[in-house]
């Protein structure tokens, strides 16, 4: 477990809460303080586990380093050090062990890499740099997976900048610790070369990202888009002011025109009190009804909403209900956010995961 530059001091220290964990599940680890991007270090870590009597049969790369900027703002040095630990030391420990039958080496790159990133240049082209290199390694007969993750709560950088909220307002929403390890599984039981996993919402993603934009994302991004976040708190700040029945009929207006854009008819044609949900809640367009009301407005409405009741004005009755409570935490949320966000983060479908980028696509 070697860590990344600037981390020899900091591993001892964090180290032996772990390393309890997994020997009371019956796994023997030993902990190496070591940048992964002296050649050196590294030898000295491999050396130590062949000394061991066990050959040395896999390699996790997680190591990274950020530092988000615009290009314009950036040093030299500065921009080297992003893709120092992620690419150089990737490189690093594909040169020392090609002489050894692994039968994994897996890195773990970003969403960046494919969509990139305000403020990222480096970051986005140091993992852009991990699955060129895996897809080298399989060319020449070798093992090798590089899995490139939207944003992940609960641990690692995101936790600890506290840019989850930020990044979930515009479409980047967080996998869990237990869901990365799960699709890891999978991935690497299916002999994946190159594929990435997250949660997002392409249609509020694109207002944050310009690279969606591009032909090779029309698949993923919907043509007529969700509101940008600005047009989408300008919305609310507007219901807000408003008296509870004028909310809710503009708020009627605005599911109108939203299900006539997944039913390809005029808003018009629906009528608030009759029942438009002949579709099911199921059906591809119920889920189109759903996430798009939650780009626009902000509030969550499930599958289960939608069998409540069958009319538009329901639905706007629910989320005005819910406006409320949402808006007091966004207020709270953003408060913090304000003094913390610098940039989206790194960006690691339906309720699960979306998004698979393999090889080729």
């Amino acid at each position: 477990m070697p860590g990344r530059p600037g981390s020899r001091s900091a591993a001892p220290c964090r180290a032996p809460a772990l390393l309890r964990e997994l020997a009371d599940r019956g796994v023997h680890v030993t902990a190496h303080a070591a940048d992964v991007t002296e050649e050196a270090a590294v030898r000295r870590v491999i050396e130590a586990v062949d000394a061991t009597g066990h050959p040395l049969r896999g390699v996790v790369h997680a190591a990274m380093h950020m530092d988000d900027a615009v290009l314009s703002d950036l040093t030299d040095d500065r921009f080297a050090a992003v893709p120092a630990p992620k690419a150089a030391g990737a490189a690093l420990l594909d040169r020392l062990t090609a002489d050894r039958d692994l039968d994994l080496f897996l890195v773990h790159s970003s969403v960046s890499a494919g969509i990139g990133n305000p403020g990222q240049a480096a970051y986005a082209a140091a993992n852009a740099y991990l699955e060129a290199l895996v897809r080298a390694r399989r060319g020449a007969g070798r093992p090798g997976t590089a899995l490139a993750w939207g944003p992940v709560g609960g641990t690692g950088y995101v936790a600890r900048s506290g840019t989850g909220t930020a990044m979930t307002e515009r479409g980047l929403e967080l996998l869990t610790p237990d869901e990365v390890l799960t699709t890891t599984d999978r991935l690497l039981a299916a002999g994946t070369d190159v594929a990435g996993a997250g949660r997002y919402r392409w249609g509020a993603a694109r207002h944050l990202l310009p690279a969606l934009a591009a032909p090779r994302f029309a698949p993923l991004v919907p043509s007529a888009s969700a509101a940008s976040p600005d047009a989408r708190d300008e919305l609310l700040r507007a219901l807000a002011g408003l008296p509870a029945d004028e909310a809710v009929h503009r708020i009627t207006d605005a599911l109108a025109q939203l299900l006539a854009g997944v039913l390809q008819t005029d808003p018009a044609d629906l009528d608030p009190a009759h029942d438009v949900t002949g579709f099911g809640p199921d059906s591809l367009p119920g889920m189109q009804l759903l996430v798009q009301a939650r780009d626009l407005l902000g509030v969550r409405l499930s599958p289960a909403d939608l069998a409540t009741g069958r009319t538009l004005a329901h639905f706007a009755r629910l989320v005005h209900q819910r406006l409320e409570p949402a808006a007091g935490e966004r207020e709270q949320t953003r408060a913090g956010v304000r003094r913390t966000y610098r940039g989206p983060g790194t960006a690691g479908g339906p309720a699960g995961l979306s998004g698979a980028r393999t090889a080729g696509r």
